[in-house]
């Protein structure tokens, strides 16, 4: 065999040997682009999930809000009511006691004409 025979030889077993392992690293780089794709399917995944509990939180929160508001609200109107409630006893108070003044008054009346009934039986 001639020296351009084996320069030959050679240069294309160095090629070949290149080749392969320039075919070896596409591979490789081939199968972290596929782990890539599937890292970023999953990412995606937890992302829509996030976002979903982050929109019952939401819903949740609403709810609560709501539910503080409709309190707040019947707490103001428990305490007008009372409010009411104390101006009304108030008022059945003084009521009253014109009522026992007014009984008062008439006892005494219904006294005296009794005893003037008497008196005047008695005359």
């Amino acid at each position: 065999m001639n020296t351009f025979q084996r320069f030959k030889e050679s240069s294309n077993d160095n090629f070949e040997e290149k080749l392969n392992k320039l075919c070896a690293a596409i591979a490789v780089i081939a199968q972290s682009v596929d782990e890539l794709k599937n890292i970023t399917i999953e990412q995606g995944k937890n992302v829509e999930r996030a976002l979903q509990l982050a929109e019952h939180q939401q819903a949740g929160m609403n709810k609560f809000v709501d539910a503080f508001y409709e309190q707040a609200k019947s707490v103001t109107e428990l305490l007008l009511s009372l409010k009411e409630s104390t101006e009304a006893a108030r008022n059945l108070a003084k009521a009253g006691e014109s009522s026992q003044a007014i009984a008062k008054s008439h006892q005494e009346a219904i006294r005296e004409l009794l005893q003037e009934l008497r008196q005047s039986r008695n005359n």
